[in-house]
């Protein structure tokens, strides 16, 4: 099958016929996968799907079953075409087309028409409730763009049930554009629209036909949805119209290491990870290491203590405070979280400070979680 652009992944023509009076067969279904390359101009009732285009929007290639079909018989032809692929969160926008295909001339009124969202899943109706909109509609019909359902196709020329005569077979075409991809959703996401339909019988040659039997054409198609998660958390991950983009994340300190695996992303690191003793933790950003010795130790919780006591100015602010306030003045208590790091009582993760606000662990930031 062929398309155009992103615009069209699946379209389907087929001639569904009414069931006779009597029968409980299902109407054959429309395979959006075969292709009859052969298939040349049928006959003007057909004219207005052998070439489908539908608006700027959706250019549908229409695809004909491999059986020749019959003649002399009742029915319709219906087409689908989806604009794909999409992303999660995107919506849908599919159209569906009704035309005329019967032999014997006789009228068709068109009853009702639904989408099917994720079919033989979640199998969400759309609309909830009433019918798809109507958006476009030609030849002899008298159903009209925003009108209501039921309305009527027929055969061109022809006034029988009230048709305005005009010289082209009736068609009538439905948009479904308001489904919204969800994140359970398949990677391919299955939908089928169903128009119902009835013969009316009413052509004074007409043979072989039951009225008042509600027909169903149903329209399958598929649309395929992008997954753009490549797993990288130094990656920002965008979707759009099926299609992947994927930008730089933050660096909030420009060095080396996106922060996503910077265990101290706003403080710039000379190496990409020079660990500092039993933290795994950079020794530019290890918060309260007076001494800068890679290790937390009583010395430093005793310098910081001394500071908090003006007994010493030497600290440093951005290092040294990690405690609450952080105002430019030392506490007993940022003595005591360093004292318990020092004492393997806290990890070393657990301190925060100018340096290193985070606090964070594991992953992918090389830091030990003890």
């Amino acid at each position: 099958m062929g398309n155009v652009g992103r615009d069209v992944f699946c379209t389907c023509v087929a001639r569904y016929l009414p069931i006779p009076r009597g029968r409980l067969d299902r109407p054959r279904r429309c395979d959006p996968h075969t292709h009859n390359p052969d298939a040349g101009e049928r006959s003007r009732r057909l004219a207005a799907f052998n070439v489908l285009t539908l608006t700027a929007v959706l250019a549908a290639v229409v695809v004909l079953p491999a059986a020749a079909y019959g003649q002399g018989l009742h029915g319709v032809t219906i087409a689908k075409g989806c604009v794909a692929p999409l992303c999660e969160g995107e919506t849908t926008w599919c159209e569906i087309q009704l035309g005329y295909n019967d032999d014997f001339g006789d009228t068709i009124k068109v009853l009702e028409a639904w989408d099917v969202q994720d079919f033989g899943g979640d199998n969400v109706r759309v609309p909830a409730t009433g019918n798809l909109p109507i958006v476009h509609v030609g030849g002899n019909t008298t159903c009209t763009i925003g009108g209501a359902l039921p309305c009527l196709i027929g055969p061109g020329g022809s006034t029988l049930a009230g048709l305005p005569g005009d010289p082209n077979p009736g068609f009538v075409r439905f948009r479904q554009n308001v489904y919204v991809v969800q994140p359970d959703d398949p990677d391919v996401l299955l939908d089928q629209a169903t128009v119902a339909w009835e013969d009316l019988c009413d052509d004074p040659d007409t043979t072989g036909c039951g009225a008042q039997v509600i027909n169903l054409a149903p329209a399958p198609a598929s649309t395929p949805v992008t997954d753009c998660d490549d797993d990288d958390p130094c990656t920002i991950d965008i979707c759009e119209a099926g299609q992947c983009t994927y930008l730089p994340s933050g660096n909030s300190d420009g060095d080396i290491l996106c922060d996503e695996e910077d265990p101290c992303k706003f403080f710039t690191n000379t190496l990409p990870l020079v660990i500092s003793g039993f933290s795994g933790i950079p020794d530019e950003c290890l918060c309260g290491d007076f001494d800068g010795d890679g290790f937390h130790s009583a010395t430093d919780a005793e310098a910081i203590n001394e500071c908090a006591a003006f007994m010493r100015f030497d600290c440093v602010s951005e290092r040294d405070e990690v405690a609450e306030p952080v105002d430019g003045f030392y506490s007993a208590t940022d003595a005591d979280l360093v004292n318990r790091v020092a004492g393997f009582l806290d990890p070393a993760y657990t301190l925060k400070c100018g340096r290193r606000p985070e606090g964070t662990c594991g992953g992918d930031t090389g830091v030990s979680c003890f």
